[in-house]
């Protein structure tokens, strides 16, 4: 996938064929950025197959998995195991045991379908940077940017004010259970509504689609769960 696009183009035509670039094939380098990027220690999805595997397959290997993905990626549909998770709830600390708030929900998925997700989502990123998609003010999951940006843009701010004999306000709001509550339709509507289209769009519309849970608990398992909202 190329990074760059020629400078002689309109706007429009630039958008076009970055457009087209984020739906192209993924290539090997691709994939061995994405291998190399995961936790070793994160634990497997019901098929049992870890990161430390994947890492050790040799390139021909690669290569048979990159097809694989690609094939996914050309039809826009997922295996349908992969959209299936075993939660386990881990309690936080100094809590309560008989309080399900107490809990943190662990979802273990297969590894295949997360190492496909950081190549999907790698692609999504450089698209909306690319396009500027994003909020100029936003820093959260950008790279080269945190919260200690926000931090430092309200100090200056702050201090701007003082020197000028003047007042800063500041508003911030937390929105409970943000990720859990995601609206999966209106996600996919306002992709589109961006230009996002082929292949990335039908590759996340599935991977949002008839999703399913099962909470482990010791050997128990609970009964299979279908998810409607949040971001998996």
């Amino acid at each position: 996938m190329q990074q760059q696009i020629p400078t002689c183009h309109s706007k429009s035509e630039v958008q076009t064929v970055k457009s087209d670039e984020i739906n192209e094939p993924f290539e090997l380098h691709e994939l061995s950025d994405a291998l190399r990027e995961c936790k070793s220690k994160s634990s497997p999805g019901e098929d049992r197959v870890s990161y430390v595997l994947l890492k050790q397959i040799p390139r021909n290997c690669q290569t048979v998995l990159l097809k694989f993905f690609n094939k996914i990626w050309h039809q826009g549909l997922l295996p349908p195991d992969w959209k299936n998770s075993i939660v386990i709830p881990l309690l936080k600390a100094d809590r309560s045991a008989s309080d399900v708030a107490s809990y943190r929900p662990i979802a273990l998925t297969s590894t295949l379908c997360k190492v496909m997700e950081r190549m999907a989502a790698k692609r999504l990123r450089w698209w909306l940077e690319s396009n500027q998609r994003l909020n100029k003010f936003q820093c959260g999951f950008r790279q080269r940017r945190s919260t200690i940006d926000q931090s430092m843009r309200l100090a200056d701010d702050a201090h701007k004010a003082i020197n000028n004999k003047q007042y800063t306000l500041a508003v911030m709001l937390d929105l409970e259970k943000a990720f859990d509550l995601v609206w999966h339709r209106g996600l996919i509507f306002k992709m589109r509504r961006m230009g996002l289209s082929g292949n990335i769009l039908n590759f996340v519309t599935d991977f949002l689609s008839n999703r399913s849970i099962r909470v482990r608990i010791g050997t128990a398992v609970s009964n299979s769960y279908e998810l409607q909202n949040g971001t998996p």
